[in-house]
């Protein structure tokens, strides 16, 4: 809990506490009255008010309202019932906190910038609009000269009342600053997010990144991000269902049919990105990276479909030198034929059992089976081409992003049983050393074999034919 939140609780006892004298000290309780008031105010104007501590404001209102009365002994059951109150909002607030992100451990402050762009050469074929061209929204993440006031992670507006509380998160970057004057120019890295998420997903992973030294960029896919929000005010919302339905053969190729198209439109974004960076690098209207970034450095990674995403662009567009999945299913041209640059594979810790493929369960037997055929494509593209894989014990689907920071309860995050803190650190070790070493030339030890530092890391390097 934050800390004006811990005093407005603890301002909140005493006039409990005189529920149970008779009479109550009159002086005692206004005084108490304005403390709580002014404590409150300073909660909200400095912290930020959320619903999870909604029954003490409730519960505050009401004791003020009785100790600037005439205030009467109320007894046993207000007294034990108004605790419950404080008892409530404490939990909720406990378990669904406003978190900070881990601490960085680069050298630079971060910088970030959000920036609309419009891709006039393709034609957006989910808008209603037949002359419409596709658009993206970027953030991106960078070394920043200097650090300024911390940016929120995302507007309260981008999220449901159920998760409104991430609009009071801050994160270590900041808006406003230019890039570092430390290095002429940096490498480039473009993440990709899931099915329907969006630019900010892995915020515990691009600012580590950003603090060591790298520009990085975030997207938003209009129609497939749960909604991308420009700052002209439009919102798109996703027209993407579940992921791949499984409840029958046909629902399932249909979802992959699906699966494939939204993988070419979005490896489409992200070179479309490449290029348009590649034009602020020679002319930023916004002066902020104009000779700023080496191209020639230039990786990719994702999450989830994101991690698919990157390998197919790996494929596609040589001018990426190296990619890492996430977790991801492969899909497209990646899929069949492999990813000829240095290619990472990280998975979570949930093996499916072989006997699911004989199961009489028809969706858990087709889950098996594009299981065991995905882990072969990468088997089959590690054999040919090289690259790395790494599966961390403990994880589930969602340690690969922020979710795990949302709450403490992690059947709400989709967390596994490590500790959320120490799964970012080891995916941000190995995705650092990763990229220094295939973008900047740096040897890394961690990258030669299994290290002791990270027993839960299941790790083999394969080397190139």
């Amino acid at each position: 809990m934050r800390s004006l939140e811990i005093a407005f609780l603890i301002a909140n006892l005493p006039p409990i506490g005189w529920m149970f004298v008779t009479p109550p000290p009159l002086v005692g309780t206004r005084l108490a009255a304005a403390i709580t008031v002014l404590i409150a105010g300073a909660h909200g104007l400095l912290e930020g008010i959320r619903w999870q501590m909604l029954p003490a404001y409730i519960l505050s209102v009401l004791l003020c309202a009785w100790e600037l009365w005439q205030p009467l002994r109320l007894g046993a059951v207000a007294g034990v019932t108004s605790l419950g109150c404080l008892l409530m909002a404490a939990c909720l607030s406990a378990l669904v906190p406003v978190f900070d992100f881990p601490p960085l451990t680069g050298a630079f402050p971060v910088g970030t910038a959000l920036i609309p762009l419009k891709d006039s050469t393709r034609a957006e074929a989910f808008s209603g609009d037949p002359g419409a061209t596709r658009e993206l929204m970027i953030q991106i993440w960078y070394p920043a000269a200097g650090q300024g006031s911390r940016a929120r992670y995302a507007p309260s507006a981008e999220h449901s009342f159920k998760k409104s509380h991430l609009a009071l998160v801050q994160t270590h970057a900041s808006s406003g600053p230019g890039v570092s004057p430390r290095q002429a120019r940096y490498p480039l890295l473009i993440f990709c997010p899931s099915w329907t998420g969006g630019k900010s997903q892995n915020t515990f992973q691009v600012e580590e990144l950003a603090s060591h030294g790298f520009i990085v960029v975030g997207l938003d896919h209009p129609y497939g991000t749960s909604a991308t929000y420009f700052p002209d005010g439009r919102v798109i919302g996703t027209r993407l269902g579940s992921w791949l339905e499984l409840s029958s053969e046909e629902t399932l190729r249909q979802s992959m049919r699906i699966a494939e198209n939204e993988l070419l439109v979005r490896a489409r974004d992200a070179m479309f990105v490449r290029n348009t960076l590649a034009e602020m690098n020679d002319h930023d209207p916004r002066g902020l990276l104009t000779g700023r970034i080496d191209l020639e450095r230039t990786g990719i990674f994702g999450h989830s479909f994101g991690g698919a995403v990157a390998a197919q662009v790996c494929v596609l567009d040589s001018r990426f030198r190296a990619g890492i999945d996430m977790d991801g299913l492969l899909f497209g041209e990646a899929a069949d034929a492999g990813v000829r640059q240095p290619f990472f594979f990280m998975s979570d810790d949930t093996p499916v059992p072989e006997s699911d493929l004989d199961s009489p369960n028809p969706p858990r037997r087709r889950n098996a089976a594009l299981q065991k055929r995905d882990a072969m494509r990468i088997r089959q593209s590690l054999t040919r081409y090289g690259g790395y894989d790494m599966t961390i014990s403990g994880t589930f689907h969602m340690n690969f992003c922020d979710s795990p920071l949302y709450s403490r309860l992690k059947r709400f995050t989709g967390a596994g049983p490590i500790d959320a803190a120490r799964a970012m650190r080891i995916v941000n070790d190995y995705t650092l050393a990763f990229f220094q070493q295939h973008l900047n030339g740096v040897h890394q030890p961690l990258l030669d074999g299994p290290s002791p530092d990270y027993p839960e890391a299941r790790f083999r390097r394969w080397p190139r034919p």
